[in-house]
Order: C-alpha cells, then sequence, then structure tokens
C-alpha cells in the first residue's frame, strides 16, 4: 500500500487588503494502481492515455503533471470521459478525482501546438 499526501497553502500580505494564509493538508491511502506513472509525448491529436478499469468499490484518482512542450506557453488540454477536465500550463500538477464508479474510464490529453511531455497515472482507493 502506498500513501499519497497533500498540502496546499496561500498567503498574502496584499491580495485582499488583509494578512492572508491558509493551508490544507491531508492524505489518503491507494489501494492499487490502474496505471503506473507512464510518460508520454503529447500532440495537437486527441491521445488517448490509456482507458482503465476501476474496481468495483473503488475510487479512481487521475494524475497528471505537464512536464513542458515546445514552447512555455504550451498548454495541455484534460479530458476524462469526454469532458474536458481543465487546461493546463507547464509545470502544473493535477490530483483529478474520477468518483466512485466502476467499470472503464477513458482520459485523454490533447496539446495546444506542438508536443508536450506528460506523466499520468491512476490510482485506486478503496471505499470504506
Amino acid at each position: 500500500m502506498a500513501t499519497l499526501t497533500t498540502t496546499v497553502g496561500l498567503t498574502s500580505t496584499d491580495l485582499f487588503g488583509d494578512n492572508l494564509s491558509l493551508t490544507a493538508s491531508g492524505s489518503i491511502t491507494i489501494s492499487g494502481a490502474s496505471n503506473a506513472l507512464q510518460n508520454h509525448s503529447i500532440t495537437t491529436a486527441n491521445y488517448v492515455l490509456n482507458p482503465v478499469s476501476v474496481q468495483a468499490d473503488s475510487r479512481g484518482y487521475l494524475f497528471v503533471r505537464h512536464r513542458g512542450g515546445d514552447t512555455e506557453d504550451q498548454l495541455l488540454k484534460i479530458v476524462v470521459t469526454s469532458t474536458v477536465f481543465g487546461t493546463m500550463a507547464s509545470g502544473e500538477v493535477a490530483l483529478i478525482p474520477l468518483g466512485d464508479r466502476s467499470g472503464t474510464i477513458t482520459y485523454s490529453a490533447i496539446a495546444s501546438a506542438g508536443t508536450c511531455e506528460v506523466e499520468f497515472g491512476v490510482f485506486e482507493v478503496t471505499n470504506t
């Protein structure tokens, strides 16, 4: 088993006129990997990373990291089961909850131009 631990923080002294300090952290126990971490070169074609099956009584999480592209401003669009989840800039990381579902989940990536490097994996968490 593995544990995924995340911490997100935001601090500012001038964003809203007051001091701001927010921190959230948590962890989940990973019960399996539908797809271990992989690296791919993505072009402007809709590139299906890999359809995966999430086990019954489990939740899936898609990990994506935009590792850069031909140019600094190259964007990477992430699509989960025919729905655009979001667009990532170079260097950004996302952990996308795929929900409490079983069966095949298709996810893909599309580069805004040229070629992008993407790292991805799907992990499962058993429902308790």
